[in-house]
C-alpha cells in the first residue's frame, strides 16, 4: 500500500493512536491472520510443533503423536536456517508495522468507525490466535474484521486461520463481536498495481536490449494435489493474480508460474501389474498382451540429509530386517556408486538403479550439477503396499479369515519380519515397480526431468523414465525380458507390444557405452507400443495368491524351447491365441463404450447378470431390449476368456509346462461357475502361484451376496489349495505419478521414522 499512497501514510503515522483511543470508544479491530514464524531461534520447535499439529495444513495419521516427533526431528536443521538470516523470522515486526500504519490510515479515512486497532493473530507462532482473542476481549472489542494476509484463499492457510479464530472466539467468550471477513484479495487493483510496479522497477535494472526477453517467474507456495483435487481454489486464484499482473504489464515479457516450498516429502508411486492375456506371447514383438495396473504401489521418497557425509546415499526399506544400505557416489571421469562395508546385505536392484540413474544424470546435466545435489547427501525410503507380499502369516497371527476386509485390518506397509531375500512375493511385479519408482524419483530429484513432464501420459519425460527403468530392470535380472511389468509401472493399464531387445543389448555388458544415446526418448529404435485399455465400469478384477509357487524362468525357457523345436505347431497356436487376446481387449473396451452411451441400462444389465450364472445371462426372453446387447457383450467376454484358458492349457500340454495346472483348473472352474463371475485365468506365465477373476461389481447391490463375496467364500474355504485374496483392484491412474507422503495412509510414519 505504500506504493499507492505514500503521502497519506506518512501523515497518518505522525498521529498518535493513543490519543484517538483515549476517547473511551471500543476499537474496531482488524485481525491480521497469518501463519507467523519464530521471532527467535529458541521458538523454532514450538512453531514447528504447532504447524505439524494443524490437520487443515498437514493431515497426518496419529497427528497428536506424530507431529511432536517430526517437529523434534526437524528443529535442529530449521534452527540453523533461522540463525543464518539473523536469529529469527522478521514477519512479526513487519506485520505489526503494517498493521499500525493501516490502523492510523483508517482513522483518517473512516473516522466514523475509529479508533481502529490492528491485532496480529498467527497460526503457529506468537502471538497465537488464543492470546490475540483474549487481548481483544480485554480491550472491549465490539466490531472486528478478520483480514487474511494471504492474497489467495486456501483451506490450508486462510481456512485454517479462520477455523482457529472461530474456535478461540467460542472458547474466550467473544460471541458478542460483530465480524466481517476479508478472506482473499488476489486480484485487488491495489495489490496488482503494487506487484506490477515492483516488476517494472526490477526490469529497469536489465540492459534495454535484454529487457523484453527477460522471463518473469511468479513463485507461489505449492499445495498437495489431494487438496487441489478436492476443490481448493488456491491454484486458480494464484493463476488469476498472475493473469491480472500480466494484463497490467500489457504482456510485455514471457513468464512462468512456478511452485515451491513443498511442506513434507513427496513420494513417486509406481503400480504393480497383472498380465491377464498374452502370457508368453508378449516375449515376441509380433504379439501384444493385455496388462492391468493395480492399486498396489511402490513408493520412493527422497530427502536431503545434511547429517550424513556428502555424496552419501542411504536407502531404507523398513518393511524388512537388515534393510538399510549405504552407498558413496564418486564422480570424476566416470560414475562409481560404492556400497558401504558395513552394509549387512546386498541389494542388486537398488545398487544398479543408483549407479545407472546417476550416470545418466551426469551425461545430461554435467558432473558439477549432479555433484551439487549429492553434496547434501540423500535419504531414500522405499516401501511397497502389503499386497506385494503374502499376508497369510499376518492374518493367522491376528486370528482373521482370509478376506479382503481382513486385509484392511493390517497396518499399511506392515513389517514382514523377515529379510528381503526370504519374503514370499505375490507376483505383482515388485521389482519392476520398485525400480520404476526409484529411478523416476532420482531423475526428478537430480533435475534430469521435471515433475510436470511426468504429468504427460506419453511425453518425453515419461518415455525417458520408461527407457531407463526397462534397462535397469533388465540389467539387474541379467537378461532382456518382455518389459510389460515395467511398462505397466510407467504407463498404467494398456495393450502392450514389446520393444526390440536389440535396442539395449549393447548396454548389457560390463563396459557400458554412453547411456543417453540409447535411452533417449528420441531414439526411434524404442519401438514398443502402448494401446489404450481399461476394464469396463462396474467390474472388478480379483486376485489371489496361491501358496504353491512356480519357477517362472524355467517355465518360460521350456515354452521357448518347444516353440523353437516345433515352430509350425507353435506359430499356429500363438497366432490363434493372439486373435483371441485382441478380441478380448476389443470386447472389454466395447463394454466401456456401451456404458458411455447408455449408463442407466448398462448399470441395470450388470445388476441382472450379477445374480445369475453365465449360462443364464442370455436366456431371459423378457430381458429389456436395451440391455440385450450389453448382456451379450459380457457373455462374449466370458466366452473369449474361457477359450483363451483352453488354448493356454493346450500350450502347456504341447510344451510339457504346467501353465494352468490341473489343481488351478479345478479352482478356476469352481469360481467361474459362480453368479456374476465374468471370466478368469492364471496371470502371466501361469503356474501354481496366482489366479485372477473379473467379476461384476454392481452399484447398490441388494443381493444376499455380491459376486465378490461369493468368490471370497470359495477362496477362504477351499481345501485343495491354500488361496489367499489380495486387496488390489485396477488402478485408473496412468502409471508413475507424484503423491504427497501425507496423503497416503501410513506412509508418513515409515518415511519419517528414519
Amino acid at each position: 500500500m505504500s506504493l499507492l499512497r505514500p503521502p497519506l501514510i506518512s501523515r497518518a503515522l505522525s498521529r498518535s493512536y493513543a490519543t484517538t483511543h483515549a476517547s473511551g470508544k471500543s476499537p474496531t479491530a482488524i485481525v491480521m491472520l497469518n501463519m507467523g514464524g519464530p521471532s527467535t531461534v529458541e521458538e523454532t520447535h514450538d512453531f514447528l510443533k504447532n504447524l505439524f499439529m494443524d490437520g487443515d495444513l498437514i493431515p497426518l495419521p496419529f497427528q497428536r503423536f506424530l507431529a511432536p516427533f517430526i517437529a523434534r526431528r526437524r528443529t535442529p536443521q530449521i534452527e540453523k536456517q533461522y540463525a543464518a538470516i539473523g536469529g529469527g523470522s522478521p514477519i512479526l515486526h513487519y506485520t505489526q508495522l503494517q498493521g499500525d500504519g493501516m490502523a492510523q490510515l483508517l482513522d483518517e479515512l473512516h473516522p466514523e468507525t475509529a479508533p481502529h486497532k490492528a491485532y496480529v493473530a498467527f497460526r503457529y507462532a506468537r502471538p497465537l490466535t488464543d492470546a490475540t482473542a483474549r487481548q481483544m476481549k480485554e480491550d472491549g472489542v465490539k466490531r472486528a474484521i478478520a483480514f487474511t494476509q494471504y492474497p489467495q484463499y486456501s483451506c490450508s492457510t486462510t481456512g485454517s486461520s479462520l477455523n482457529e479464530l472461530y474456535r478461540k472466539r467460542k472458547e474466550t467468550g467473544l460471541d458478542n463481536i460483530e465480524w466481517s471477513v476479508i478472506d482473499r484479495w488476489g486480484t485487488h487493483p491495489g495489490f496488482i498495481e503494487a506487484v506490477a510496479q515492483n516488476i517494472e522497477a526490477a526490469l529497469a535494472k536489465f540492459p534495454a536490449e535484454k529487457r523484453a526477453e527477460t522471463v518473469l517467474l511468479f513463485s507461489a507456495h505449492s499445495l498437495p494435489m489431494s487438496v487441489v483435487n478436492r476443490g481448493d481454489p488456491y491454484v486458480l486464484e494464484v493463476s488469476a493474480s498472475v493473469a491480472a499482473v500480466m494484463k497490467r504489464l500489457a504482456h510485455s515479457n514471457p513468464y512462468r508460474l512456478v511452485w515451491q516450498s513443498q511442506v513434507g516429502p513427496s513420494a513417486w508411486m509406481a503400480p504393480g501389474k497383472v498380465l491377464v492375456a498374452g502370457g508368453y506371447l508378449v516375449l515376441d514383438p509380433a504379439y501384444s498382451g493385455v496388462v492391468v495396473s493395480t492399486s498396489s504401489r511402490f513408493y520412493t521418497a527422497i530427502r536431503d540429509n545434511s547429517s550424513l557425509k556428502p555424496a552419501t546415499l542411504r536407502v531404507r526399506s523398513p518393511q524388512f530386517l537388515n534393510a538399510t544400505w549405504s552407498y558413496t557416489a564418486a564422480i570424476d571421469s566416470s560414475v562409481t556408486i560404492e556400497a558401504a562395508a558395513e552394509n549387512s546385505s546386498k541389494n542388486k536392484f537398488v545398487h544398479l538403479a543408483l549407479q545407472h540413474t546417476i550416470a545418466l544424470a551426469v551425461e545430461i546435466k554435467g558432473p558439477a550439477a549432479v555433484q551439487e545435489v549429492l553434496s547434501k547427501a540423500l535419504d531414500i525410503t522405499i516401501v511397497g503396499d502389503n499386497d506385494f507380499y503374502s499376508q497369510r502369516a499376518k492374518l493367522e497371527q491376528l486370528g482373521l479369515p482370509r478376506t479382503i476386509e481382513s486385509l484392511s485390518s493390517i497396518p499399511p506397509f506392515c513389517p514382514t519380519e523377515v529379510n528381503l531375500s526370504d519374503v514370499h512375493k505375490t507376483g505383482l511385479g515388485s521389482s519392476a515397480a520398485l525400480i520404476t519408482s526409484l529411478t523416476s524419483a532420482l531423475l526428478v530429484h537430480l533435475s534430469v526431468i521435471t515433475q510436470a513432464s511426468l504429468s504427460d501420459d506419453v511425453g518425453d519425460g515419461r518415455r525417458l523414465a520408461h527407457n531407463l527403468a526397462q534397462f535397469v530392470h533388465c540389467f539387474a535380472q541379467g537378461k532382456v525380458g518382455s518389459g510389460f511389468d515395467v511398462s505397466a509401472a510407467v504407463f498404467g493399464s494398456h495393450l502392450y507390444t514389446r520393444f526390440d531387445p536389440g535396442v539395449i543389448q549393447g548396454l548389457m555388458g560390463d563396459n557400458l557405452p554412453k547411456l543417453y544415446p540409447v535411452l533417449s526418448p528420441s531414439n526411434e529404435t524404442w519401438n514398443y507400443r502402448i494401446g489404450n485399455f481399461k476394464l469396463p465400469p462396474y467390474t472388478r478384477i480379483m486376485l489371489a495368491d496361491v501358496d504353491a509357487g512356480s519357477d517362472t524362468p524355467s517355465l518360460v525357457g521350456k515354452v521357448l524351447t518347444w516353440r523353437k523345436e516345433q515352430k509350425n505347431e507353435a506359430d499356429a497356436l500363438w497366432n490363434h491365441l493372439d486373435k483371441l487376446n485382441q478380441s478380448l481387449a476389443k470386447t472389454l473396451l466395447q463394454l466401456s463404450e456401451l456404458h458411455d452411451k447408455d449408463s442407466a441400462n448398462y448399470k441395470s444389465a450388470v445388476k441382472y447378470i450379477s445374480s445369475l450364472q453365465a449360462v443364464q445371462w442370455d436366456a431371459n426372453p423378457s430381458l429389456p431390449k436395451e440391455e440385450v446387447p450389453i448382456v451379450r457383450t459380457f457373455y462374449e467376454v466370458r466366452r473369449l476368456s474361457e477359450e483363451i484358458r483352453a488354448q493356454m492349457r493346450k500350450m502347456g500340454t504341447l510344451s510339457g509346462v504346467p501353465i494352468e495346472p490341473v489343481e488351478q483348473t479345478k479352482l478356476l472352474d469352481t469360481c467361474v461357475a459362480l453368479a456374476g463371475v465374468i471370466g478368469g485365468g492364471v496371470p502371466g506365465a501361469g503356474g501354481y502361484d496366482a489366479v485372477w477373476l473379473l467379476v461384476c461389481d454392481p452399484e447398490n447391490s441388494k443381493h444376499a451376496q455380491t459376486p465378490l463375496e461369493c468368490v471370497e467364500h470359495i477362496w477362504s474355504t477351499y481345501t485343495e489349495l491354500s488361496v489367499s485374496p489380495l486387496s488390489s483392484k485396477e488402478s485408473l491412474a496412468k502409471g508413475i505419478r507424484l503423491e504427497s507422503v501425507d496423503d497416503i495412509p501410513g506412509l508418513a510414519g515409515v518415511v519419517n521414522a528414519a
